[in-house]
């Protein structure tokens, strides 16, 4: 019998033969996924030997698929396969094995379909510790963070922080605050202590005990954002709320490579600042320059101010080519160890208050005065140097005073030109000298280096210091002895500086410091 189909039988017995097959493919598909599974677990299920140090991570996966027969697959962009790592397993379940060797380097395994899939750690993840369970493998779950704190960081306003660095102590596990201030740390530990910091804000410790919610709030750090300095006529003020340019040098650092006259210690310490000592020896005045000469001819030295008073720091004489002696200035009587701070202001407005004595800028001094404290303070400063002539200067030794390639024949001529070496060449015959003696015509080579000497510079200096909230004070006395390189250049300074205040009334406060300086 033949039986003829027409095109819509012939259609339909085509689509209901498309359906039966797809519905077949789902029905076994689950079976065959399952079966897949469990031929990977059955694998990481297996017992392995291994054995390879310092080896990159992907020869050693290889050499895993070559043993057991299992597939890895994963990302090289993920995952960083050319890494050096170490193995060694001895009759080992593959999935132990993997553990061991993944887990340090934040990596996670997973059998998917037949296969291993390898995956980043997440942070938040748990170290896996694999367990068999009848003929199934089960991947147990440990944490690895024993405690979970939450909660939000804000300002004494009770806007949220953002950024504010959150750390378990003794440790290094932290985090940050997000936009709106709020956070979540793993503490490796059941109990412990949160450290909050964040610039501009005091640092805050605060102890925790197993999980929790712990807010804080961190209060602005005025004293790392407020810098105060000493301006005109002794007034302190925020230098932030300035609108000059003013630069302030601590006291101990006066001290440091100390220097006789404390103007030449401002040298290299204030950006625009020129501090250069003459050549009088050690009891030499300092000039000091603000920005350059603001003078041709006239007097470029700033403006001296101690404790709020204009002092005149003229020289008293000079030194020169021909003779003459420097006995100092008026810096060279105030003692380093006294002073607490030195402000410099630069600007024209800066030096409005004090007139046009101050057009060359202000150099403010405050000396160091007694504090309100229990008992006596007792503070003792010593000092010593030592001082050598560092450049002695390469002279030539071939041709002898004289004039035009001749050597002087009367006295006369030693006289004018003992100083200028154009005369002939040394040859050690005798010659008149300034003196009117004959010696040799010859070099004397050690001159400078025989005529200076190692110099001394010893300090000592003895404050005591001590008051309460009515009546303070700080009383010091201190003893210079210096021996210059030159012989014969002796100096003694000796001074006493007394600085007393007591409050008389709650608006009124009485301050008094006399100074005596002896020099010789």
């Amino acid at each position: 019998m033949e039986i003829l189909l027409t095109k819509p039988r012939l259609w339909l017995l085509c689509c209901r033969t498309a359906l039966i097959v797809v519905v077949a493919f789902f029905l076994l598909q689950p079976q065959i996924t399952f079966a897949e599974e469990n031929k990977a677990k059955e694998m990481l299920n297996r017992e392995i030997s291994i054995q390879m140090e310092n080896t990159e991570l992907n020869v050693i996966l290889r050499e895993i698929e070559d043993r057991s027969g299992i597939h890895f697959i994963y990302s090289t962009q993920i995952i960083d396969a050319g890494r050096k790592v170490t193995v060694i397993a001895s009759n080992k379940k593959l999935a132990h094995v993997l553990t061991d060797l993944l887990t340090p380097l934040r990596i996670d395994f997973e059998p998917v379909g037949g296969e291993v899939v390898l995956k980043k750690l997440k942070a938040s993840s748990f170290a896996p510790a694999p367990e068999q369970i009848g003929s199934r493998l089960v991947i147990a779950k440990k944490p690895a963070a024993a405690a979970t704190i939450t909660g939000k960081v804000t300002a004494a306003t009770g806007e949220g922080l953002p950024g504010v660095t959150v750390l378990v102590k003794g440790t290094t596990t932290g985090t940050a605050s997000g936009a709106d201030g709020s956070y979540t740390i793993n503490a490796p530990a059941d109990n412990g202590t949160l450290v909050f910091s964040f610039i501009g804000y005091t640092t805050k410790e605060v102890a925790f005990s197993g999980s929790a919610t712990i807010d804080v709030t961190l209060l602005d750090n005025t004293q790392t954002l407020d810098e105060v300095v000493v301006t005109a006529l002794g007034i302190k003020r925020e230098k932030k709320a300035l609108t000059y340019a003013v630069s302030e040098v601590g006291g101990e650092k006066l001290t440091q490579a100390r220097e006789i006259n404390v103007g030449n210690a401002l040298a290299g310490r204030v950006a625009g600042v020129t501090a250069s000592g003459t050549s009088g020896g050690p009891g030499g005045s300092s000039r000091i320059v603000i920005r350059g000469n603001g003078s041709l001819n006239g007097e470029n030295q700033p403006l001296y101010v101690v404790n709020g008073m204009p002092i005149t720091n003229n020289n008293q004489g000079a030194a020169g080519t021909f003779g003459g002696i420097d006995r100092g200035d008026g810096l060279a009587s105030i003692n380093p160890d006294d002073i607490e701070s030195i402000s410099v202001l630069k600007g024209g407005t800066a030096a409005a208050l004090y007139g046009a004595r101050a057009a060359n800028g202000v150099i403010l001094i405050t000396t160091k005065s007694g504090k309100a404290q229990k008992g006596l303070g007792v503070e003792y400063n010593t000092n010593f140097t030592f001082q050598q002539a560092i450049n002695l200067t390469d002279w030539q030794y071939q041709y002898g005073s004289g004039s035009l390639g001749a050597a002087p024949t009367t006295q006369a001529q030693a006289i004018s030109n003992g100083r200028m070496s154009w005369g002939a060449r040394l040859d050690g015959s005798p010659i008149i000298q300034p003196d009117g003696q004959t010696r040799p015509y010859s070099a004397q080579k050690n001159n400078f280096k025989n005529f200076y000497q190692t110099g001394t510079n010893f300090v000592n200096t003895l404050a005591l210091s001590g008051g309460n909230e009515i009546a303070r004070f700080r009383f010091s006395a201190s003893n210079l002895d210096n021996k210059a390189i030159v012989p014969h250049n002796d100096m003694n300074i000796k001074t006493f500086n007394l600085s007393a205040s007591a409050t008389l009334a709650k608006k009124l406060c009485s301050k008094a410091m006399p100074s005596i300086t002896s020099k010789t």
